[in-house]
């Protein structure tokens, strides 16, 4: 296709298999050559130096290079999965020499190179390879990476971060500049089911099957991100104060400054004295209380200053109902005044802790367990609860060590409180 004028895009030639049931699943360009990987059908190359009449040049299938479904080509190599892994061959020529094979013995979905670094993704351990292919005749094996229990589909490489999507939780961000230990830098849950990802001019998109999605990753900056998004301190009576703990995470690769904290408001209150540093992948809390005088709305907003340079000022809605006293439900003490989360016990924890939490009146309620990127990772209870003091005891023997937050939400009412799991 042309596409000079991409409002008007021509198309200039087309190539069809001579065999009718061959299906093509990626392709990948290296001047006037193509490669298709054609599942079931081996690698297809073919020249499109004459783009009215592309033809096909070379069937490569041997090496049991059945159900190849990615290919990209360097430098005239063909570097393309298979059931083994990731074939390489030298397409120079029509006489297509194999080069060498990064053989895992497993069936590799998607393939990503940047420089000498190789990286493709293996369906039945679920989790990515990482090749020093500076030797194609002899690939070494440098890492691995657990991409966990749902399948990638697709992967792609630049600057040394790995990016790779899923279909329910969308695009992933993984530094590999250590090879031996990748980690994860970044996640971004895409509106659909993402299955594409591309880099292109420091941008990246993502397919989501009905929508593209065009992102940016921000690397070396402090990056904002508070839990919850809005504090609803729900009914509270005017001799009574309300608390949330606000949780502000450093989501970024350097230092996050938190310089001012503020809210223009005599009834909702947050205690600030002095500039919070706070470290990447790391977090601070900050408690804002609401004390009413009337029975009445209250509305105003948390301002937060950061050295963030995209969210510098944040701006967080604060919401609470001021009500007399004798609005609030005691019945005869058997019942709690008010909706309340207690801090988790014992807190810090090492593999199970208790979470107890007050509810005045019969009602549905949700108990969540999220981590530092907002990411829900344990569902404690979902359903209908009566009026009483309730407890749950939850086990974390599955989940790594670090910082948590259990999220509380009934009658749209929202309480957090941090727990940190050590090991």
């Amino acid at each position: 296709m042309d596409v000079s004028n991409p409002e008007q895009p021509e198309l200039t030639g087309s190539f069809t298999d001579q065999d009718p049931t061959v299906s093509g699943l990626r392709l990948s360009l290296c001047g006037d050559l193509a490669c298709i990987a054609a599942h079931r059908d081996g690698l297809r190359i073919v020249d499109a130096s004459d783009q009215e009449n592309p033809f096909r040049r070379a069937i490569y299938q041997e090496h049991d290079s059945h159900n190849v479904t990615d290919v990209i080509i360097r430098d005239s190599v063909a570097f393309f999965t298979d059931v083994n892994g990731v074939e390489i061959v030298d397409i120079s020529s029509q006489r297509l020499d194999h080069l060498g094979t990064a053989d895992v013995q497993e069936w590799a979905y998607s393939v990503a190179l940047e420089s000498d670094l190789l990286l493709f993704y293996v369906r039945d351990h679920r989790g990515i390879y990482v090749y020093d292919v500076s030797d194609l005749n002899d690939p070494e094996e440098l890492g691995f990476y657990e991409t966990g229990e749902e399948r990638a589909t697709d992967i792609a490489m630049k600057d040394s971060i790995l990016y790779y999507t899923t279909e329910k939780n969308g695009l992933f961000a993984v530094d590999v500049s250590d090879p031996a230990d990748p980690m994860e830098i970044g996640h971004y849950d895409t509106r659909g089911k993402a299955f594409s990802v591309e880099i292109r001019d420091g941008l990246i998109y993502v397919a989501d099957k009905t929508n593209v999605g065009v992102y940016r990753l921000r690397l070396n900056q402090p990056i904002i991100e508070t839990f919850p998004e809005r504090l609803d301190f729900g009914d509270v009576p005017t001799d009574d104060t309300g608390e949330i703990t606000l949780s502000v995470h450093n989501v970024g690769m350097t230092n996050l400054n938190i310089s001012e904290v503020s809210i223009e408001s005599e009834y909702f209150a947050v205690e600030f004295d002095e500039m919070i540093v706070i470290e990447p992948q790391s977090s601070a809390e900050l408690d804002v209380t609401f004390s009413p005088e009337r029975f009445i709305d209250y509305h105003s907003e948390i301002q937060i200053s950061s050295n963030d340079e995209e969210d510098g000022e944040l701006f967080i809605d604060l919401v609470g109902v001021g009500i007399t006293p004798e609005n609030v439900l005691d019945n005869n003490e058997q019942s709690p005044i008010g909706y309340s989360l207690l801090p988790p016990y014992p807190n810090p924890f090492n593999s199970t802790t208790v979470i107890s939490y007050n509810i005045p009146i019969a009602t549905n309620i949700t108990l969540e367990l999220y981590n530092l990127l907002g990411q829900r990772v344990l569902t404690l209870f979902e359903g209908q609860k009566q009026a009483g003091v309730h407890s749950v005891t939850m086990s974390a023997s599955d989940l790594p060590s670090g910082l948590y937050f259990v999220k509380l939400e009934a009658s749209e009412n929202l309480f957090t409180k941090k727990v940190m799991l050590i090991k």
